[in-house]
Parts: C-alpha cells; structure tokens; sequence
C-alpha cells in the first residue's frame, strides 16, 4: 500500500510538474487531470497561469481547490488576459469563499469565452455569487453549470442576471434541483432576455406548473432555438403550454429534447 501511495504522488506531482513547465513554454493547452496535487503546487500553477500571455485553453479535473487555492484561482482569472476556455471539474469547489472568489474574477474577466464549472457542488449560495459576475461579464458566451445542486433560490438569482446580460448563448443547467420555482425564474428571464439560444434543464426536477410559466415566456421570447427538458415531470397541461410556444409566430424553437 505504501508503494502504490509513493507511485501516485509521484504521478501526481508529475501531473503538476509537467503543466507548469508548459505554461513557461508557452503552451495555449493546458490539461491538469486527475490529480490530487498539494496547496503549495496548486498555488504555483495559478500563479503561473496569472502572468500566461499564451494558455488559451485550460482544463483542471480532480484537483483539491480549497479556498486558499479557490482565491488564488480567481486572481488568475482576474489577471489573466489570454484564456477563453475553462473547465473546472470535480474540484471540490464548494465553499461560498472558494466560488465568491471565482466569481471575483469572472467579474472583470474579458476574454473568457466558455466556462465550465461541473460537478462541483456549491449549490444555491455558490450560485448566487457567480449570478453576480454573470451580470457584469461581457464576454461569456457558453456556460455549463451541471450537477451542482443548484436549486429554486440559486436559479433565480442566474435568472435575474440573464436579463442584464447580453452575451451568454448557450446556458447548460442539467441535473441540479431547481424545479417549479427556478423554471418561473428562468421563464421570466427568457420574457426579457434577447441572447441566449440554448438552455439545457435536463433533469431539474421541473413539474407542470414549471413547464407551463416556461411555456408562457417562450411564447414571448424570440432567440432561443433549443430546450432540453427531457427527465422532468411534466405531464399534458405543461407539454400543452410548451407546444404552444413552440407553434406560436416568431418562435426560433426548433425542437424541444
């Protein structure tokens, strides 16, 4: 056993080691995953990451972020001025400081294209502060929020902040809980919201009443042209309201999954 650890941490800090010698190489790819890399290493990369005129492209899977590491992540994001592409998986990024600070630096961020954040767990509060940032961003286009247990309270908060934003397109919300509260919410902000042309709520505990105020707001709206709603429990009166607004004039709908 005491083998098998020294050949992971080995693993581990080669894992590390390697990403860090790329983005002094002045890699544009970036790949960290996997890894259980110590707070000292981490705080390395996003240091380095912080002053990177190059790495366009980065994915960190697996990788403890407390938040100590969570705030210095946030500053690269701040500082960065070349990433348009980040992906953040199952890194325990579940505290309100971890993600606050995330969202710090999504807030000033202007070249940020797509951000993914899966599968980190931070639920209503977290998403509430990444509301915030998404209501000062003005870059992001694709963002995926999957399996965070975001529900009713944190969806309202996103909701409030599509409608003053202006460039997201593509929001991919599946397998959270935000049911028949966060669908109104987000119906609400499709009512007023002119960008977005995918959301994605597979999965979200959604019911009829839900799909119906959805249903309503897509009769108003005229940008979005798909809806994921497929493992909800939506029964006849809301799949009725939804075909409606898929029929209704001026829909770009083109089908609902």
């Amino acid at each position: 056993a005491g083998c098998a650890a020294r050949v992971r941490a080995g693993a581990e800090m080669a894992t590390l080691e390697r990403a860090l010698a790329e983005v002094a190489d002045g890699a544009t790819k970036i790949d960290v995953l996997d890894t259980r890399a110590d707070v000292v290493g981490a705080n390395a990369l996003c240091t380095a990451l912080s002053a990177s005129s190059t790495v366009q492209s980065l994915r960190i899977h697996e990788l403890d972020m407390d938040s100590e590491v969570a705030v210095a992540f946030g500053h690269a994001l701040r500082n960065n001025e070349s990433l348009e592409y980040v992906d953040l998986y199952l890194n325990n990024i579940d505290s309100e400081r971890a993600v606050a600070a995330i969202s710090d630096g999504l807030r000033v961020n202007t070249n940020l294209l797509s951000f993914r954040f899966r599968r980190n767990y931070f639920g209503d509060r977290g998403a509430t502060a990444l509301a915030g940032a998404l209501s000062e961003n003005s870059t992001i286009q694709s963002l995926l929020l999957e399996d965070n247990r975001i529900g009713g309270h944190g969806a309202k908060a996103l909701g409030d902040a599509l409608v003053r934003n202006r460039t997201v397109r593509e929001l991919f919300f599946r397998v959270n809980r935000i049911g028949n509260i966060g669908a109104t919410a987000l119906g609400e902000a499709l009512a007023k919201n002119a960008s977005l042309k995918v959301l994605d709520l597979y999965s979200n505990s959604i019911e009829t009443d839900g799909a119906i105020e959805l249903g309503k707001a897509l009769e108003i709206n005229r940008s979005l042209e798909g809806l994921a709603l497929r493992f909800n429990e939506i029964h006849d009166a809301g799949a009725k309201a939804l075909a409606k607004a898929l029929s209704s004039t001026g829909s770009k709908l083109q089908g609902l999954t």
